[in-house]
C-alpha cells in the first residue's frame, strides 16, 4: 500500500500534470494539510495498483470526478443509479495515475459499450453539498465526448442499462429545458448545458441534495 506521502502527491499530479504546478502554493497547501486518503476497492483491483481518488477528513470527502457532455439531436445524455431520486451526466471518479480524460473513456466504454472521442474540456465545477451524512467537495471536469457506437436516439424513454459493480444504471437523452425536473445535479449545471459557454468556464456552487 502506497504511504499517506506517496497518496497525497499522486493526488496533486493527477490534478495538476505539469510539473512546475506541483509547486504552487495550493498544492503545497495540500501536501501540508493533514488528510488520510481513504482507497476504495475497484472492481476487485489490487488498490496498491488501482484506486479512486477520495479523501475523507471527519465528515469531509473530497472526491474528483470526469463527466461527459454527449450530444444527439439537441438532447444532451444523463444517467443515473435507479436507486437514486436525481440524474447526473455519465461519467465517474478519477483513478490515481490516470488522466481525467482517461477516466471518461474507461467510464464510458464500460458503461456504454463504446469507444470514444473525448475533448476538449468546457466546465471545471467545485461543487459543495452534502450526501449519506457527509459534507462533499467534488472536483469535476466536464469533457465534449463523441461516442463511435451511441445509444438509440429515442425521446422520453431509457435507451441503455448497464451495472457499475452492484449499482444498477440506466440513461435516457433530455432536451436542455427539462433537466430541472430531473433533478440534474450538480444544479449548475442546468443553465450551462442550456447555454453552454462558448470557451471554457470554472464555476463554484454550492448545491444541496
Amino acid at each position: 500500500m502506497p504511504s499517506e506521502a506517496q497518496q497525497k502527491a499522486a493526488l496533486i499530479s493527477a490534478i495538476y500534470p505539469d510539473s512546475q504546478a506541483s509547486a504552487s502554493p495550493v498544492c503545497r497547501h495540500l501536501a501540508a494539510t493533514a488528510i488520510v486518503v481513504e482507497v476504495k476497492t475497484v472492481r476487485g483491483v489490487d488498490m496498491s495498483e488501482r484506486g479512486m481518488i477520495v479523501l475523507d477528513n471527519g465528515r469531509s470527502r473530497f472526491q474528483f470526478r470526469a463527466a461527459a457532455l454527449i450530444w444527439a439531436q439537441e438532447h444532451i445524455l444523463i444517467h443515473r443509479s435507479v436507486a437514486d431520486p436525481f440524474w447526473a451526466l455519465p461519467g465517474g471518479r478519477v483513478e490515481f495515475h490516470e488522466a481525467s480524460a482517461e477516466t471518461l473513456s474507461r467510464e464510458v466504454e464500460e458503461e456504454l459499450g463504446s469507444a470514444s472521442t473525448v475533448g476538449p474540456m468546457r466546465l471545471l465545477i467545485e461543487n459543495f453539498f452534502e450526501l449519506g451524512g457527509r459534507e462533499a467537495h467534488e472536483l469535476g471536469f466536464y469533457y465534449d465526448v463523441q461516442l463511435h457506437s451511441p445509444p438509440p436516439f429515442v425521446q422520453d424513454a431509457i435507451v441503455h442499462r448497464s451495472r457499475d459493480g452492484d449499482t444498477e444504471l440506466e440513461f435516457r437523452w433530455a432536451l436542455p429545458e427539462q433537466l430541472s425536473s430531473f433533478d440534474l445535479k450538480p444544479t449548475a449545471l442546468i443553465p450551462l448545458v442550456t447555454n453552454l459557454p462558448s470557451t471554457f468556464a470554472h464555476i463554484i456552487h454550492r448545491d444541496h441534495r
